[in-house]
């Protein structure tokens, strides 16, 4: 199965394959290039992996766990809920109404930036694929 990677943005947490390194990706044009803690990449496609979401990694964004919910305020009005699934795929929700379906943290980062205009901060740097 091909990947879609015209789904990542500037400022999604990738992997590096190649070392494994947590990185944010900084530029997709004209070249690839990710920034990771020490050190800076420039590479191709094939070279990125999808981060999986797990509650370390939501809590490191700045998710408060109500199992099997994990939810972060925006402010008194906006509130983005993901809900946990054995199955890997997790709903979405802004407030109370599902906004989508996600399998990675930079879909949650895509679909964060969506509902509120503002990028999901986090720190994976340092992290590395285990």
């Amino acid at each position: 199965m091909q990947e879609n990677y015209r789904e990542f943005q500037v400022g999604n947490w990738v992997v590096y394959r190649p070392e494994g390194n947590y990185c944010t990706i900084k530029y997709l044009s004209p070249v690839l290039i990710l920034e990771g803690a020490l050190q800076t990449y420039t590479c191709t496609v094939e070279q990125i992996g999808k981060i999986q979401i797990t509650v370390d990694k939501l809590q490191v964004c700045g998710f408060d766990i109500q199992y099997p919910k994990f939810i972060k305020k925006f402010n008194h009005k906006i509130c983005v809920v993901l809900v946990f699934s054995t199955s890997g795929f997790y709903r979405l929700f802004k407030n109370d109404e599902e906004f989508c379906v996600v399998q990675f943290i930079h879909q949650v980062q895509n679909a964060y930036y969506e509902i509120t205009g503002e990028f999901l901060r986090g720190n994976l740097f340092g992290v590395r694929e285990g």
